[in-house]
């Protein structure tokens, strides 16, 4: 074995690898990204529950009890709630995890040493929230009783916690069967209409494989012609496959529809122009079918399945993993999706995300459609 012929070999790799940006990002970026991304899906603790509380006592003692319920770090009061008609719009603008309704009389029969009944209100959407929220509920529960003394009395003067006089009742909202499947599949719609962005991407980079690309160009078909007439065909597409989505949903897996077809046809629509102008404006910068599609594989599905609140909430602290899923279209279609399927909301309540998408879709066109020709010459 010559050593001067490997290290002309390995001179040639190492400059491959840093010529080819695919290559250069593969070999050195690549498992640092995987590894930042699957830490976030494997990790199932919730990092954060807010409260609402429908305190009708108004006591000195129903105040603790709700200052104890909200001393842990991850856990945060959202604010009061007047009445049970409020309590759907807390739930709507996504403000609680939960609402903990404090009774009359909560201090009067706690000091006669008789049961008073706390009850909880969950938002069943996410059953992986609603548990962590209601077991958090219990376990500060028992925790007041032992601290404020209100329990059975040990011969030592101890209060104990093994017979609460605080009753915790359980109520939940549209989902009462704490089905994670009525859950995964409106989420999993974000994630199964990325195929339809992936395709249109691999069709423009065949056109560059193919050398059709630059003939086209040369004709006197605008810019803005030829980057339409490549999107709206998949976006038809994407509606169609979203249409037949929604059937297997509703008919196979039994999960409710609650909400407006048409409006969701039309936020979906929101999403495919906005996930396609990017997937587009990508692989404009590539030269291979393979390529876009790894590129579209690491950028767009790899972190929507773990970053867009599939799984688990998407933190509200700043950081990192935040701005990454805020900067991924699914993590607003996740929230539209349940939003229409399981509470039956339409574009007043989900206006926000809509918006989010169509400056994102805006955005994501203009810079294709501007830098495109530029990029070819």
């Amino acid at each position: 074995m010559s050593l001067h012929r490997t290290l002309a070999i390995m001179r040639k790799e190492c400059l491959h690898i840093i010529r080819d940006p695919r290559t250069l990002f593969l070999v050195t970026l690549s498992p640092a990204f995987l590894l930042f991304t699957l830490t976030y899906v494997l990790t199932f603790d919730v990092q954060q529950v807010s409260y609402a509380v429908l305190d009708q006592d108004r006591s000195e003692l129903s105040r603790r009890y709700v200052a104890g319920l909200v001393s842990e770090e991850n856990v945060s009061l959202a604010g009061y709630v007047s009445s049970y008609s409020e309590v759907d719009g807390w739930f709507l603008r996504r403000q609680a995890s939960a609402v903990v309704v404090i009774p009359p009389g909560f201090q009067a029969d706690l000091g006669r040493r008789r049961s008073a009944q706390i009850q909880v209100i969950l938002d069943g959407t996410d059953p992986v929230i609603a548990r962590d929220a209601l077991a958090r509920v219990r376990a500060r529960t028992q925790g007041f009783i032992v601290l404020e003394e209100l329990g059975p009395v040990s011969p030592s003067g101890a209060a104990l916690a093994s017979t609460l006089p605080v009753d915790v009742r359980l109520r939940i909202w549209y989902n009462p069967g704490e089905r994670s499947l009525f859950s995964l599949v409106p989420g999993l719609l974000g994630m199964v209409l990325i195929m339809p962005t992936l395709s249109s991407a691999v069709a423009l980079a065949r056109e560059k494989e193919m050398g059709t690309l630059e003939q086209l160009l040369v004709t006197p078909m605008g810019r803005a012609e030829f980057w339409f007439g490549k999107m709206i065909p998949y976006v038809i597409s994407g509606l169609l496959s979203c249409f037949l989505a929604i059937i297997m949903a509703t008919v196979w897996f039994k999960v409710p529809f609650r909400g407006n077809v048409l409006v969701f046809g039309l936020l979906t629509l929101d999403l495919l122009v906005a996930t396609m102008g990017l997937s587009l404006l990508m692989a404009s910068f590539v030269s291979s079918q393979q390529a876009a599609m790894i590129g579209n594989f690491l950028i767009f599905f790899l972190p929507s399945f773990f970053l867009s609140g599939l799984y688990q909430p998407v933190p509200r602290e700043i950081s990192p993993s935040t701005l990454a899923s805020y900067s991924l279209p699914t993590t607003y279609f996740v929230t539209i999706a349940r939003g229409v399927l399981l509470k039956g909301v339409g574009l007043a309540e989900l206006w926000p995300e809509a918006l989010v998408l169509a400056v994102l879709g805006g955005v994501s066109l203009g810079l294709g459609i501007g830098l495109f020709r530029k990029k070819l010459r």
